[in-house]
């Protein structure tokens, strides 16, 4: 759920369901979140706040109640960034979940726990107040004495199962929070964008439409999240090649750099930009594939427009294509 409201920053909750207090998972789950969201070390906070500067501040915690609990992750970020933010984010989490925490991570996170635990027990209103906490979710203060006990019985395995078992997508639940005057501005006549397209026909999912120069559009909205998906398919391919390989070279080079773009900078920009602009060739056809999202729509087509209608074929990079392509059609022949 995305509101609008009058804040400077865009801020967003990603929830998980946890367990309640009693529950033994909820120690693992404590690890889990002081190795995903607590302090510099954090896997969060290095890769989505140092090294890809998507968030100011990212942290994870793990509450717990007497009857349910909550696995959450927070973060407050500019505005423009939120879908890439999100997209990162589960991202790291799914890499994760693949390669599994390390025993060197879960020893750091429980001596974190500890620490942090006996430095709040300094203050004798901490400790009150962490007492009458656990005996109104728990009955007793049984928890308060055995809480870092517990914490040290967890092991790896513990840790990775949790990360499994509580923290997939189709488990969580966002919300966030965007400045008033980043509200989307709905578009009334959406045919004026392109005044010589005709409606030709339409169903419950797609719309199809002619152009006045014969090409056809297929468009089906997606309202299920923020990705952008386009493929532009051109008669040509192997089956209309002046010589042989040209298609193939052609799809290859077009990347390579344009008028405006050098092949890096445009590289930097769609990995910056989470946008994706593939050329191939097929047998008996020319395909230009691309993936984005609504906030890079428009930068996202000026790319395109750089691509298909300005790479500039350099005589350097026709050279090295081609020894990239002997060299790979020499090797394919080394298996039998």
């Amino acid at each position: 759920k995305i509101e609008y409201l009058p804040t400077q920053s865009g801020y967003m909750l990603i929830g998980f369901r946890g367990v309640k207090i009693t529950d033994k998972d909820s120690y693992a789950l404590d690890v889990l979140s002081t190795i995903l969201g607590d302090g510099r070390t954090s896997i969060l906070y290095k890769t989505i706040k140092e090294k890809k500067q998507l968030a100011f501040n990212i942290t994870a915690s793990d509450a717990t109640f007497k009857d349910d609990g909550i696995f959450y992750i927070s973060a407050n970020f500019v505005p423009e960034n939120y879908a890439k933010l999100e997209k990162e984010i589960f991202d790291e989490i799914e890499a994760l979940q693949k390669t599994g925490v390390s025993k060197e991570q879960v020893q750091l996170a429980k001596n974190m726990i500890e620490r942090d635990t006996y430095f709040s027990r300094e203050s004798v209103s901490n400790i009150a107040q962490e007492i009458g906490y656990t005996f109104v979710t728990t009955g007793n203060t049984k928890f308060y004495e055995t809480y870092l006990d517990n914490i040290k019985k967890v092991t790896v395995q513990d840790v990775n199962r949790v990360l499994k078992k509580y923290l997939g997508k189709e488990k969580s639940a966002v919300s966030i929070v965007l400045p008033e005057g980043t509200k989307e501005v709905e578009i009334s006549h959406k045919k004026q964008i392109c005044p010589d397209a005709n409606l030709m026909s339409r169903n419950d999912e797609t719309q199809k439409y002619v152009f006045s120069n014969g090409a056809t559009l297929l468009f089906t909205p997606n309202k299920s999240n923020d990705i952008v998906a386009i493929s532009i398919f051109a008669k040509g391919g192997e089956f209309k090649e002046p010589s042989v390989g040209t298609a193939k070279m052609t799809a290859d080079l077009m990347t390579k750099g344009t008028q405006n773009y050098s092949e890096e900078e445009l590289a930097n920009i769609m990995e910056d930009n989470g946008i994706k602009i593939i050329p191939s060739s097929q047998a008996d056809f020319f395909n230009v594939s691309v993936l984005t999202t609504k906030n890079e729509y428009e930068k996202t087509l000026e790319l395109l427009d750089e691509i298909v209608n300005r790479a500039t074929f350099s005589q350097s990079d026709i050279e090295k294509i081609k020894r990239e392509t002997l060299y790979s059609i020499k090797s394919s022949r080394d298996i039998p």
